[in-house]
């Protein structure tokens, strides 16, 4: 099992008794299958965490990169329009939403 965050959309997450619901970048990390968090993962909806919430996957930023730099992760964090973001602060409080939901 590999424990996943969504960071883009809604992700119909199967439970043990067959009931199905749903998952979004408010939820907090939770474990699939391997195979399913691979697909997640390259169809950029979902980032691999580790135990610590922490992600592996994920990119790391900080205030002192490039307005652009800091656009790109976002979006790469599933943001939409994060280019029309204007300033670092702003990307970075959207990108620290998506991570803590």
């Amino acid at each position: 099992m590999v424990k996943i965050k969504i960071t883009r959309g809604t992700y119909g997450f199967k439970q043990d008794g067959g009931s199905i619901s749903p998952k979004t970048v408010k939820d907090p990390p939770f474990e699939v299958d391997k195979k399913e968090a691979e697909r997640l993962i390259t169809l950029g909806v979902a980032a691999r965490v580790d135990d610590d919430g922490g992600g592996e996957d994920n990119p790391p930023y900080d205030k002192s990169m490039s307005l652009k730099d800091l656009q790109k992760i976002a979006g790469d964090y599933g943001i939409e329009n994060a280019d029309k973001i204007t300033t670092k602060d702003k990307v970075i409080a959207a990108i620290e939403e998506v991570l803590n939901g």
